[in-house]
């Protein structure tokens, strides 16, 4: 029997702890080139400051939003069922091995 479930919405696990290294490496940056005299230093300094965001950014790999992947069974969901192209219908991704039919939202214009 096919179940229909809500496919829950939310962003990508690394989307926080990317933005506060790019913030703190963007900070430290700024500051190596006010306070260092030499420029090639201060680019040292920057570079370093920036490749936690680097790493995070690497390893992040796909965004979820472009392969959204089943709650349930942790596999790939396919591209959603072919549907009319009119506002408002339903966006749904037909998982076979949980048997289970997302909702990932509704068309719009």
């Amino acid at each position: 029997m096919l179940r229909v479930r809500t496919l829950p919405r939310h962003g990508s696990v690394l989307d926080v702890p990317a933005f506060l290294c790019a913030l703190a490496g963007g900070i430290v940056s700024g500051v190596a080139f006010l306070l260092i005299d030499d420029r090639l230093v201060a680019v040292g300094v920057a570079s370093v400051a920036l490749l936690p965001f680097c790493v995070l950014l690497l390893r992040a790999g796909p965004r979820e939003r472009d392969t959204k992947v089943c709650p349930e069974c942790r596999g790939p969901l396919p591209p959603p069922l072919e549907n009319s192209p009119e506002e408002g219908e339903p966006i749904l991704h037909h998982c076979r091995p949980c048997g289970i039919l997302w909702f990932a939202g509704s068309t719009s214009s």
